[in-house]
C-alpha cells in the first residue's frame, strides 16, 4: 500500500508542494508505527502480547471494512498489465535505478535499525516495555515535524540538503548505537526520524 499511496500523493500534487505533502503523509505513518509500539508496550505491560496481537489484528479488520464503505472505486488507468514490459522499461532507466536503489539503502538502514531498537534500549537502560515504546515514540514524532519541516530545510540548504540529512542520521545513529543514556538514546531516535523522512521525501 505504502508506494501506491506515495505515487498517488505524487501525481496529486504539483511540483513545489508535493515533498511537503509526500513527508507530511510518511511523518503519519511513521508517527503510527512509532506510537504502535507505545501503544503495543502499554497494552502488553498490563495485559499480554496476545492482547497486542488480537487489538492489532482487530483494528486491522475494522480498517479494512472502512476502507471499503467508505473509499470510491476508480476505474483502472490501463485494460491489461504486463509486468515483464512494466519492469524492463523500468530498469531500462538508469536515472530510476539510481533512485531505486538509494531508496532501498535508506529503507534498509531504516527498517533494519528501527525494527530492533527496542530490545537495544531495553537491554541498556533495563526500562519495561511500556517505556521503551514511550521512548521510540520519538521516531515518528520526529518523522512528523520533518515531513513539515523538510522542504523548508531544503529550500535553505539547496544542493547541501541531502548531505545534510545524511550527516544527521548518521550522528544519530551512532548515538543509538553506543550510547547508554537515554536520554542521548532518545536524541539519537528523533534525529534519525528527522534524517529519514527527509531523505526519503526528497528522493
Amino acid at each position: 500500500m505504502f508506494p501506491v499511496t506515495m505515487a498517488l500523493v505524487g501525481e496529486s500534487f504539483e511540483p513545489k508542494d508535493r515533498q511537503k505533502a509526500i513527508g507530511k503523509v510518511m511523518g503519519m505513518m511513521f508517527l503510527g508505527g512509532a506510537s504502535a509500539t507505545a501503544i503495543g508496550g502499554i497494552l502488553a505491560y498490563f495485559g499480554s502480547w496476545r492482547m497486542v496481537y488480537f487489538v492489532y489484528g482487530l483494528a486491522e479488520l475494522i480498517i479494512a471494512i472502512i476502507m471499503l464503505k467508505v473509499l470510491p472505486s476508480s476505474p483502472s488507468v490501463i485494460d491489461t498489465l504486463n509486468f515483464t514490459k512494466v519492469y524492463k522499461t523500468a530498469f531500462s532507466n538508469g536515472n530510476l535505478v539510481k533512485v531505486v536503489a538509494t531508496i532501498f539503502l535508506v529503507g534498509f538502514s531504516v527498517f533494519g535499525s528501527f525494527t530492533y531498537s527496542g530490545k537495544l534500549v531495553e537491554s541498556r537502560t533495563g526500562y519495561t516495555v511500556l517505556l521503551v515504546g514511550l521512548i521510540l515514540t520519538l521516531f515518528g514524532v520526529a518523522t512528523v515535524i520533518g515531513g513539515r519541516k523538510a522542504p523548508l530545510l531544503r529550500a535553505k540548504l539547496k544542493n547541501r540538503f541531502l548531505l545534510f540529512a545524511g550527516l544527521l542520521g548518521s550522528a544519530s545513529l551512532f548515538l543509538v548505537a553506543y550510547m547508554n543514556n537515554p536520554i542521548l538514546i532518545g536524541v539519537g531516535l528523533f534525529g534519525f526520524g528527522l534524517a529519514f523522512v527527509s531523505l526519503q521525501s526528497t528522493l
